[in-house]
């Protein structure tokens, strides 16, 4: 735990970035890797100081990269679905950056410096194009795509608790349509009874999710991004667990470690009542910490003396406590140790889609794909101890 984090998109109160959640991410991971975009980069500049960003590269604290290409779900009418990866001169690195500067420093000189210097700090980031095939051998697993219906739904719709085992769910390649592939989405649920769930959104979410998984496995890092994708994360590594897993007893790939006594560090700085400059000069107190802690496994007392003895004596150490959530990957169903030590021989007789093997594979190869639950998600998780 605790090596890496990879950031791509959260969102709070209005803002396209949640300083307090990547506050949080910076005090304990080893390693931050944030993908910024032309909306989340000013308002990094401008709610942390230049300065203070500068400073958190240099020292090797957050990896800030520059997304170049988005996933896109396009309809062609008639319930014709296809994704691609999206990309476009004006979300280069290069004038991302000098937009950003533009618009934070209102002079043109001194944004042309900034541009060099960051583009020397910065790097840019596309997907992988092996991430379509997944993505399509995602939305082709009937079992997963069920589940991930039944959690979007319960999402946006808490009152609606649907069982998946009840939902059917078929995407499948219809025809061509010009350069794409147009693929029919078909199932016995009606959208319009739910609130913010459609069609679309289903295969978008479905992509975006696989999207994370591939970009945090590449970095070989934990995961976070929005609520519905991580959602739909453990859905697909629950769906995988139940190819290996023959009882009924729907065994959860993760677990969740609570800490009760939490400082609220990021909720200070989301709400402006402590300056992230006093933050940064926090973590020098974490330095001589944080590569003990990411040498610890899931263990929560631990894991809380961390915290205590880095806030101890500190501003943060009057703040008042509120509890905060790890989602650990355990393995259960996937005989992880035979994986391990036998490699993809131990999924012979078991049907696996290209997503599947390509999952397997990076779990074999010591990827652990863990995610750090802030408060936005609490509500979403069962209550645990």
């Amino acid at each position: 735990m605790f090596q890496a984090i990879t950031i791509k998109s959260k969102e709070t109160s209005g803002l396209k970035i949640d300083i307090g959640f990547l506050a949080e991410c910076l005090l304990f991971y080893g390693q931050v890797n944030l993908l910024g975009d032309k909306n989340t980069l000013p308002e990094l500049f401008e709610f942390c100081g230049i300065d203070e960003v500068r400073e958190l590269i240099k020292n090797g604290r957050l990896n800030l990269y520059v997304r170049e290409d988005i996933i896109g779900a396009s309809s062609f009418g008639n319930e014709l679905y296809d994704i691609q990866t999206w990309t476009s001169e004006s979300i280069g690195q290069e004038i991302i950056l000098s937009n950003t500067f533009k618009t934070l420093t209102g002079s043109t000189k001194e944004s042309n410096s900034l541009t060099d210097e960051f583009l020397s700090l910065t790097k840019p980031h596309k997907y992988n194009q092996e991430v379509l095939e997944e993505i399509k051998s995602d939305l082709q697993d009937r079992d997963y795509i069920s589940k991930a219906i039944a959690s979007s739904v319960n999402f946006w719709n808490p009152d609606i608790q649907l069982n998946p085992k009840e939902i059917e769910a078929n995407y499948f390649e219809h025809r061509e349509f010009g350069p794409f592939k147009a693929h029919k989405f078909e199932t016995n649920l009606d959208f319009t009874n739910f609130k913010d769930v459609s069609p679309t959104s289903i295969i978008l979410n479905i992509a975006e999710a696989r999207g994370n998984i591939h970009i945090s496995s590449h970095f070989n890092s934990e995961i976070a991004d929005k609520p519905i994708y991580s959602n739909l994360i453990r859905d697909r590594f629950n769906s995988l667990i139940g190819k290996f897993e023959k009882s009924e007893k729907g065994i959860s790939a993760f677990q969740e470690i609570y800490l009760p006594d939490y400082k609220p560090l990021g909720e200070s700085l989301r709400n402006k009542e402590i300056p992230f400059s006093k933050f940064v000069k926090l973590l020098d107190k974490s330095e001589k910490f944080r590569d003990w802690l990411s040498k610890v496994d899931d263990d929560k007392n631990i894991i809380s003396e961390y915290h205590k003895a880095v806030t101890s004596e500190t501003w943060a150490d009057k703040l008042p406590s509120k509890g905060i959530r790890f989602s650990v990957f355990t393995g259960a169903g996937l005989a992880l140790d035979a994986l391990l030590t036998g490699g993809m021989a131990t999924a012979v007789g078991i049907a696996l889609g290209v997503g599947d093997t390509f999952i397997v594979d990076k779990l074999i190869k010591g990827w652990k794909p863990n995610q750090f639950i802030d408060d936005g998600l609490t509500k979403i998780l069962p209550e645990k101890e």
